[in-house]
């Protein structure tokens, strides 16, 4: 692939089971796939145990039950409230490290780029003053994860029980969930932010009674940083990925 070639933005919307059937093609260019759900699903890591999902809990509360092809714990969608995105980056890129580990810390750190350029270029500086007065600091502190595998009680369960190297913190709270798939055609990063984050939405759908809501780190959601809109962060990916 030559560098600087764009990155191809592909937005669909529908089921979670439907996009997760796919066979996404790799091509010359990076691709973005930004899913729009349209109906509620609990969606599993490719070795995590289905035996963790109450079906019956889970129907009852308007979650369809999937499983992904990545690795990784439970992320669950919801409709509006979640911003999902994958990144293919086809196997001729020279900015694809062949350690999986270096790869994630590179996707985690394009996602960096474009929140801070989100706060730069499209929150009000009259916002981000009062978003500081109110932390005591300059404002967000958006950093990669950088350390080893850190877990919680409800780390084998959820995805944002946990963090991984390459996953985004703001103020020390995960925002960014990522998990990754190589193939011979390349690598497929599967990505997930919240808008909206509330465990309580999710209490139908355990077969055995979860941790404690206390026990969760602290989740990061979109309202940090503003009215901002999918296309801005989209379209910035997009920039950074092109670049």
């Amino acid at each position: 692939m030559v560098r600087g070639q764009a990155a191809q933005v592909h937005n669909i919307k529908g089921a979670a089971s439907e996009f997760h059937s796919r066979d996404l093609p790799f091509t010359d260019s990076i691709g973005i796939w930004v899913c729009e759900v349209t109906t509620a699903a609990v969606v599993l890591g490719s070795r995590q145990d289905m035996g963790v999902v109450n079906a019956a809990g889970a129907a009852a509360g308007g979650f369809e039950v999937v499983r992904r092809r990545s690795g990784g714990t439970m992320v669950h969608l919801i409709p509006t409230e979640v911003l999902w995105v994958d990144v293919l980056v086809p196997a001729g890129d020279r900015r694809l490290r062949a350690d999986l580990r270096a790869s994630m810390m590179w996707m985690g750190e394009q996602w960096v780029s474009v929140l801070e350029r989100i706060l730069t270029e499209h929150v009000p500086p009259v916002q981000q003053s009062a978003s500081a007065e109110v932390n005591g600091e300059d404002g967000p502190q958006i950093a990669v994860y950088e350390g080893p595998l850190q877990t919680s009680p409800w780390a084998d369960l959820l995805c944002f029980g946990g963090l991984g190297p390459g996953e985004v913190t703001v103020d020390g709270a995960k925002l960014v969930g990522i998990s990754q798939r190589r193939t011979r055609a390349g690598a497929r990063f599967q990505m997930a932010i919240h808008r909206r984050f509330e465990i309580a939405d999710l209490a139908d759908v355990w077969a055995a009674p979860p941790p404690a809501p206390q026990d969760l780190p602290p989740v990061a959601t979109l309202e940090r940083f503003g009215p901002i809109v999918d296309l801005d962060l989209v379209d910035l990916l997009a920039s950074e990925l092109s670049a």
